[in-house]
């Protein structure tokens, strides 16, 4: 016994006709009149009479039509009762973010994320761009927040905000030492003599610092290549070098005066921010949270001034979410 044959034998009943009832279900009269007798077959027994007046139960009609409509229902509930839990996040969430949100932004997002949701186990990891999508092409996170480019056509990204690039500087003594120029603004092209010290090629802020180079016909004049946001800043401050970076990542070390910043001066080099997943895997309702938490969130750290507008700016103009619950 099929749930469709139940649904087809209570349109039927009801409506008194095969083909009225047909036209409800948008099935075909024969496919319909099938259904029905193979129920029959399978319970062996008559359950429509056909005489002038229409359609009429018997007696094991209308004790199946009672049970069926039974059936149905608690069915539903069923499904209504799967979809709530469906919908409150549980279970694990793999995310992995930039070192730069994940300094600054994440103890506030995964604060507020377990208050509302303890259920949820986090594993959350940090790197670049490059390592979090090959991280999600591995199927080893969930989720990530990464700067552009990536590549796939298996990854899906909602871009979230645009970011303008600065330069990292050290003390003016170890700039004078390093014959750095002092300026309070630099152009792109002055990269081509600064020492700079920077993520190795394959990596996104490399590949924009690059592509923007190639732009303007020069090479970045690169000292050093480190895979590592904090390693970077701190050699930085050693005066080492400088770098060139998303404001973002070095949020807590210049309001502490650790580090100095400039801006470059138009058309600079933007990195903008996006969470990404992948497309051939579901979207589960812990991650639907996550996303809305950390939305919420940035909104919050934009408002309060934590990232000023000039080196920052959400995205504001309407666009499709593809993690939108259909």
């Amino acid at each position: 016994m099929e749930i469709r044959q139940l649904r087809y034998f209570i349109s039927v009943a009801e409506m008194g006709s095969f083909s009225r009832a047909a036209d409800h279900l948008r099935v075909a009269q024969s496919a319909l009149s099938r259904q029905i007798q193979a129920l029959e077959k399978e319970l062996s027994v008559t359950l429509l009479l056909r005489n002038r007046r229409g359609l009429q139960l018997t007696e094991a009609g209308c004790a199946l039509l009672n049970r069926a409509q039974s059936v149905l229902d608690q069915l539903q509930m069923v499904r209504s009762e799967v979809q709530v839990h469906a919908n409150v996040p549980k279970g694990s969430l793999r995310l992995a973010v930039l070192p730069s949100t994940g300094e600054f932004l994440m103890p506030r997002v995964i604060s507020r994320f377990r208050r509302l949701y303890p259920d949820v186990h986090i594993h959350l990891r940090s790197g670049f761009s490059g390592y979090i999508q090959d991280w999600l092409n591995d199927d080893q996170i969930d989720m990530g927040m990464m700067h552009s480019p990536w590549t796939g056509s298996n990854l899906i990204a909602e871009q979230l905000a645009i970011g303008s690039m600065v330069v990292a500087l050290p003390i003016p003594s170890a700039m004078q030492r390093l014959k750095m120029p002092i300026k309070p603004v630099y152009d792109v092209t002055d990269l081509a003599r600064m020492p700079l010290i920077l993520p190795s090629p394959a990596q996104a802020q490399r590949i924009l610092i690059d592509r923007q180079a190639l732009a303007f016909g020069f090479t970045p004049n690169v000292i050093l290549e480190v895979d590592n946001i904090s390693i970077i800043k701190a050699l930085v401050q050693e005066g080492e070098g400088c770098t060139v970076i998303a404001y973002s990542a070095l949020h807590t070390e210049v309001k502490k005066g650790h580090l100095r910043i400039a801006p470059l001066a138009k058309p600079g080099i933007s990195a903008d921010m996006a969470i990404v997943t992948r497309n051939d895997r579901p979207v589960t309702a812990a991650m639907r949270q996550m996303i809305k938490t950390i939305k919420e969130e940035l909104r919050a750290v934009a408002g309060e001034g934590g990232w000023p507008e000039e080196y920052f700016e959400l995205v504001k103009r309407p666009q499709p979410d593809p993690h939108h619950e259909p």
